[in-house]
């Protein structure tokens, strides 16, 4: 048609709304690979939030069960020990009974051993005062036997003399003496021992006897009888027996004596 201005216009008109066309075509691309990116990434989003929460739950759920296996493990100690306290508080009832008993069988033992201990002190003392009354007997009779031995009847004066030096050896036995020191080692067992390492010196079987006898508290009357000297004797065996055991000059000996 030869009209070429409104050919090119037609051509522009139409290349804009082809360009516009491709544009609007791009752009709706676009948004829809947008719209499927941004849906992938929510599905994404939503995958990682569902896995984060099954994380969280089984974290939960293993929380849980250690707390649970806490639980139980504390309840089973706590029945465990509450149990070993029960059977630790029988046993220790058990052993306080048994102490008891102990105690009370030891305070029986003690009573029949000091009664025992008692009654052979009882006994030790009157056993030297009978061995006291036998030697003064026995010392009376043979003073009387020597004083009828020198009387003019001849007939009987052998016999006499006979019957004194029988009774004279008799009293020299050491038998009495013997038995005597056996039953006092009885009633004090340690006294001779304790005795011996506290003197300073070696004491004689004569001084041993009369620390014994000191030590049952007789009188020096009583131990001259048993010992069948003088009274003044008995005092000069006491000075000498003193001077060998370490005791001050205001200690008695027989207190000393006592304490061992």
């Amino acid at each position: 048609m030869q009209d070429f201005e409104t050919a090119y216009q037609h051509l522009f008109e139409y290349n804009q709304l082809q360009e516009e066309e491709f544009y609007t075509q791009n752009f709706r691309q676009l948004n829809v690979l947008q719209t499927i990116y941004e849906t992938e990434q929510k599905e994404a989003q939503i995958e990682l939030l569902t896995e984060q929460n099954s994380i969280n739950e089984a974290n939960q759920d293993l929380m849980l069960f250690g707390g649970g296996a806490i639980l139980f493990v504390s309840g089973i100690s706590f029945l465990f020990m509450n149990r070993k306290r029960k059977e630790k508080t029988k046993l220790q009832a058990y052993e306080q009974r048994v102490l008891q008993a102990e105690l009370e069988k030891k305070a029986i033992e003690e009573k029949k051993l000091q009664d025992e201990i008692q009654l052979k002190t009882a006994s030790l003392s009157k056993y030297s005062l009978n061995i006291a009354q036998k030697n003064k007997l026995l010392s009376d009779l043979s003073s009387t036997l020597k004083k009828m031995s020198s009387r003019s009847k001849m007939d009987t004066q052998s016999k006499i003399k006979e019957l004194a030096k029988e009774l004279d050896f008799a009293l020299q036995q050491e038998d009495e003496w013997d038995e005597f020191m056996h039953f006092f080692e009885d009633v004090h067992p340690q006294f001779f021992k304790d005795l011996a390492k506290s003197a300073t010196s070696k004491l004689s079987s004569a001084e041993l006897r009369l620390a014994m006898l000191l030590r049952l508290n007789l009188s020096s009357k009583e131990i001259a009888s048993i010992l069948r000297v003088t009274p003044d004797s008995v005092r000069v065996a006491r000075y000498r027996l003193r001077k060998k055991l370490p005791i001050n000059s205001k200690q008695e000996l027989v207190h000393f004596l006592m304490n061992l």
